[in-house]
């Protein structure tokens, strides 16, 4: 696929002469993969805001939220999609030092978005993905915000956020 090869060649024109771990060349394969892939998966219709209000609010707790063929999370060991995106920038990135970090990678019509994401946000879309009700996704999300006073307003930035992305 011209796209992938196109990305691993920028990648590799730019590491350093030092042999990188094979478990960061791993996730960085990984990462140039989803972009490939989510960008040939084939879509659906999001819900509506009418189909969304029309849900009572008794029973969101235990709705049970799909997210769209579009849309992936990953839970990488490297900060890759910082150093994916430092490549494309066309600087040449020292390998990153080890660290966890999350990535949401999705398709808004014809383009592909790599997103930084917290780890309570990563949760809560791995959570739903799963098939989660929303309460026990909410809940496992929760326990990773720290600001407790904050949770609800970040959580509700993320929903907003996903709308608004279709």
């Amino acid at each position: 696929d011209f796209v992938a090869a196109f990305f691993a060649a920028k990648t590799r024109a730019k590491m350093r002469t030092k042999r990188p771990p094979v478990l960061f060349l791993s996730e960085l394969a990984r990462l140039e993969w989803a972009v490939t892939s989510i960008f040939d998966r084939a879509d659906e219709t999001p819900l509506s805001h009418a189909a969304i209000t029309a849900v009572p609010a008794k029973r969101w707790e235990h709705v049970r939220m799909g997210v769209r063929p579009t849309v992936e999370v990953y839970a990488f060991h490297y900060p890759v999609n910082r150093y994916l995106q430092a490549v494309l920038d066309d600087t040449t990135p020292a390998i990153p030092r080890k660290g966890a970090s999350w990535c949401q990678v999705y398709r808004v019509e014809h383009r592909v978005w790599r997103l930084d994401i917290e780890a309570g946000r990563y949760q809560l879309l791995r959570a739903l993905m799963d098939g989660m009700p929303l309460g026990q996704a909410l809940e496992i999300a929760a326990a990773t915000i720290v600001d407790e006073q904050a949770a609800a307003a970040t959580v509700q930035g993320w929903f907003a956020d996903w709308v608004n992305d279709g």
